[in-house]
């Protein structure tokens, strides 16, 4: 009977966790950063000049390659290079649409959830705990709004985890299997590659090898394997990467004007701001996000008293040093993003690196943290271990909403995607000969990412009469 209930649970969780992401996946248009993964994914980049005066929707589609693609990478930042390439064949394949582009995200974060079970079945194989995992990675609003996302880090979330998971089973003697290494190194590359900032989980890689050495064979197989991953993301940065650090660069100089005036995601670096970074980031990782909701955070930030005294006690009061040393693994997955994080911003001179977006790659092995201290405390009486359990549940589910209707903080929502509207209208109204008019390179770009195969248009720029489009955020 507690197996059948357990395999319903799971069911219904594995349900959740797929309709939580699909649900309304499309609804909303691209806002600026997921407009540069669509241009980039179909080889453009969106303020190049276009060489004809007079052009068709061949002509811009025509730059539509992969050697495009990885200059068009580059010329952006040189970050999430992967990414752009598998969205880039799987637009090939499924089409240019938001939902579609959106979907590649959200198959990423579905798979999260069945590895986030794997995982946590190699800390216990309590059912509890299984089912509280795999509830909340399948709730949590973190990885329910990168799904909805047209960038890298659902991507780079699933990636990263899977070389966690693959360390785990090294570090904790769960397989010598040579191909585990072989794997490990893989994926330890491909999430590097898919998303930069990814860097702080192999840090924290770093911090267990040095916390768990192991065996001299065990040891000199994660170095080679530390090395391996170093020396293809060197090749990386030969090929075009280091071209790309100069463009990030030339960004993030272009960011102390916007501290200057006020941007609320730059704010200065103050010993105040610092610690409000700390508190927001970890108020999302264990799923209390209440901002989201416009509500200011000096209300509620006392809140986060709850997931720290539970972790703490499970650790403290747990006599099993296996037990423990798991949870110190989990730990330092969790908690090493704020290390990171605090030194970029000293380095960089603002707060930008505590932005919760940031932090997402830690957020699969905070939830499994968080869900093992809950669990813990059933041990020593179940009135508080429900109270818990039923706490975060229901924060991280009133916490997806803000993602649906699209209204973060005092945001105003998006609406449908004007670029694929004036498409469509120019596909219906066209007549032969004519020629479309775009107020800037911008927009004639975007648009003819839409339009149709089937007739040639004919377009050109013309920025006192031209189409204009009211940009989305």
């Amino acid at each position: 009977m507690e197996r059948r209930l357990t395999l319903i649970s799971l069911v219904l969780i594995s349900i959740i966790s797929v309709s939580t992401r699909f649900y309304k996946l499309s609804n909303f248009g691209p806002w600026a950063d997921e407009r540069i993964s669509i241009g980039i994914a179909n080889g453009m980049t969106l303020s190049d000049p276009i060489k004809k005066e007079v052009f068709t929707n061949f002509d811009i589609k025509s730059e539509n390659s992969v050697k495009n693609v990885l200059r068009a990478t580059v010329l952006d930042n040189g970050n999430s290079s992967l990414y752009n390439m598998i969205l880039h064949y799987w637009l090939i394949l499924y089409g240019n649409t938001e939902y579609s582009a959106r979907l590649l995200s959200a198959i990423c974060s579905i798979l999260i959830v069945p590895l986030g079970y794997l995982f946590a079945k190699e800390i216990s194989n309590s059912n509890l705990f299984l089912i509280t995992t795999t509830l909340w990675l399948s709730i949590d609003p973190i990885l329910i709004q990168d799904s909805h996302e047209i960038r890298a880090y659902s991507m780079a979330t699933l990636f990263s985890f899977i070389s966690s998971y693959l360390l785990f089973l090294i570090v904790f003697n769960k397989s010598r299997g040579e191909y585990l290494y072989i794997f490990y190194s893989l994926f330890g590359f491909f999430s590097i590659l898919s998303h930069y900032l990814t860097g702080y989980i192999l840090l924290a890689h770093f911090i267990i090898f040095l916390y768990f050495k192991k065996d001299k064979t065990t040891d000199f197989k994660l170095i080679v394997c530390g090395m391996t991953v170093c020396l293809l993301f060197l090749f990386w940065l030969f090929w075009g990467g280091l071209k790309g650090f100069k463009m990030l660069n030339q960004q993030f100089s272009g960011w102390d004007v916007q501290i200057s005036e006020g941007n609320p995601y730059l704010l200065p670096l103050t010993f105040k701001n610092v610690i409000a970074g700390w508190i927001q980031v970890f108020l999302q990782l264990f799923g209390i996000p209440f901002q989201d909701f416009g509500i200011r955070m000096r209300s509620f930030f006392v809140l986060i008293l709850i997931p720290f005294t539970t972790i703490s006690l499970s650790y403290f009061l747990k006599q099993d040093n296996e037990i423990r040393k798991k949870l110190i693994f989990l730990g330092i997955l969790t908690f090493t993003q704020i290390i990171f994080a605090t030194s970029a911003a000293f380095l960089q001179g603002h707060c930008r690196p505590f932005l919760v977006a940031y932090s997402v790659f830690s957020a699969p092995s905070a939830i499994i943290l968080l869900a093992f201290s809950v669990y813990f405390t059933a041990q020593i009486k179940k009135v508080v271990f429900w109270f818990l359990f039923l706490f975060f549940s229901f924060n991280m589910f009133i916490s997806i909403f803000p993602v649906y209707i699209d209204n973060q903080g005092n945001s105003e929502p998006r609406n449908r995607n004007p670029h694929f509207l004036a498409a469509n209208t120019i596909a219906m109204t066209y007549q032969k000969n004519d020629t479309i008019r775009f107020a800037n390179i911008e927009t004639a770009r975007l648009v003819n990412i839409y339009l149709p195969d089937s007739i040639l248009i004919f377009q050109t720029i013309d920025s006192a009469s031209g189409i204009k489009i009211q940009p989305i955020r």
